[in-house]
This record gives structure tokens, sequence and C-alpha cells, in this order.
């Protein structure tokens, strides 16, 4: 994509006032007004959560995410045909590219230019959605997947991972099952789901975990597990139960959101169909 040389990008230390909006400046810098929810046994507690399909009318598939303020769109082409023939795969290449905004976050993004850490959620994305894809029903193809992220409040690649995942539905790619993902940290004996930059409790937590389910497969199968930080070996399964419990319960949002999508096609479908045999 050619960089936009008209546009005045704002400095690199200004921020979007909207952040301002859920949050109090005091002489010692900001401090949230709410303190998070501390999770205690399996009790769930999510940020609203918004889901759209069919946002990019020239991709295959799209959709859009919203889970508090952190904002994921993604687009998918394909399964397209492999251009040279030495591309040959009994199964298709999936591929994922995940790029922040410039004005998604605090600090102004560089344009253009992708870093280590893009490339690792990039990585995690592909791999969370590889077990879920019927690669093998498309040989010689392609599927990319461009992620893009609005505004970060937390729980990015949570949401990257099932916005992507409801594009590949949008798509018609044929899968063994949604892939949702949820976030917790883990702040010494209490555990918090779904936190928030906003809360500005992210510096304090001994461990965050994103966790990737299929939980329509029987037994459910995880296909991300990241781990980042140290806590106590029996605070992990505590942590995974609670991402369990908000896994299912976000895949019976994505459910609905999806199968409303394939009725809105069908109807459209139908309709152009009836007017071609009326002409």
């Amino acid at each position: 994509m050619p960089i936009d040389t008209k546009r005045n990008n704002a400095p690199v230390e200004t921020f979007s006032y909207h952040l301002l909006g859920d949050i109090n400046i005091t002489e010692n810098g900001i401090k949230p007004k709410d303190e998070p929810n501390l999770i205690t046994g399996n009790s769930l507690c999510l940020r609203p959560v918004y889901v759209n399909v069919g946002v990019i009318p020239q991709a295959n598939g799209s959709a859009i995410i919203e889970i508090g303020e952190t904002k994921v769109v993604a687009a998918v082409y394909g399964p397209r045909e492999s251009a040279r023939v030495e591309d040959y795969q009994t199964r298709a290449k999936l591929t994922c590219d995940l790029r922040y905004a410039p004005f998604s976050g605090r600090q102004h993004k560089p344009f253009g230019v992708r870093s280590d850490e893009e490339r690792d959620l990039s990585s995690q994305i592909q791999h969370s959605l590889s077990p879920a894809i019927l690669l093998n029903k498309y040989p010689k193809s392609h599927i990319d997947i461009y992620v893009n992220v609005l505004q970060d409040d937390g729980g990015v690649l949570a949401a990257a991972i099932t916005a992507a995942n409801c594009a590949v539905v949008d798509c018609g790619v044929e899968m063994l099952d949604v892939v949702v993902a949820t976030t917790a940290e883990i702040h010494g004996a209490s555990i918090v789901l779904d936190p928030s930059l906003s809360g500005n409790f992210g510096d304090r937590a001994d461990a965050t975990l994103t966790l990737a389910l299929m939980p329509s497969t029987e037994p459910p199968q995880i296909t991300c597990y990241a781990l980042d930080g140290g806590c106590d070996v029996t605070m992990i399964g505590d942590v995974i139960d609670v991402c369990t419990e908000a896994c299912v319960a976000l895949h019976k949002v994505v459910g609905d959101v999806v199968r409303a999508g394939y009725l809105k096609q069908d109807i459209g479908s139908n309709t152009n169909s009836d007017q071609l045999m009326e002409t």
C-alpha cells in the first residue's frame, strides 16, 4: 500500500482525546475511575461486545469486533488459486498480516514499518486459525487474512483472533468450528478477566493469558495458549477455567452474528435470482 505523503501525521507524544473519557487526570498522572472486576471462582465478567460481518464489500469475507474500547477489523481474500505452478500444495496456504493503525494507541505508531510485535501477533493468529480451517479442501490456493487494529484498549490478540475467524466464516471457507478467544490477567491470588489498558493495571499483572478455543468440539480444543509473565502453577488451572467459560459465552454471540450474516446473504441471493428470472 503506498504511503500517503499529503497527510500530516500527529507528533509521536500525542494521543486521542477520546481516551480521556474514562479516566481522571491527577497531579501524579492518570488513574482509572473504576477498579477492575476481580474474578473469584468461575464467575464471568466481559466487557461489552459488538460483532458484525460483511463490513468490507471488496473482500471475500470481513468482520469487525469491538470489545470495550478495543476495535479490530479483519478482511479475508480467498481462497484464490496460486499464480505459479511451483506453489502447488495439497493444502491451502494460510497467511495473516496484522497492523496497528497509527492512531490506535496513546502513542503515535509509524506507518508502513512492521514491528516485531505485529509479526508475533500475526503468527499467533495464523497458528490459532489453522486447526479450525479445513485447508485440505482447498489445494493449490491461498487464503490471506488482513487484520487492522483501529483502537487498542487491551486484549488485542483475543479480539484479532475472533475477528479474523468471523471474517473467514463470512467468506464461506469450511471450518470445524468458530474460534473465539479471551484474555485474563493474574494479580497475585486474583484473576482479572478481559482487562483494559484504560484501567491502567497492565503493568501490575503477574501474568497475562490469552486463550483461543473451539467450544463446539468434544472435548473443546485449545488452538492458542499465550502466557506472558510468571505466576503460581496452581493458578493456571483456574485461569484456564475462567477463560474457557468466557469463550463459551462469546461463542454464542459470535454464532448468532454469523448465522444472521448467512441469512442476509441467502435473502440477497434469492432476491437477485428472482430479478434475473423476471427480466
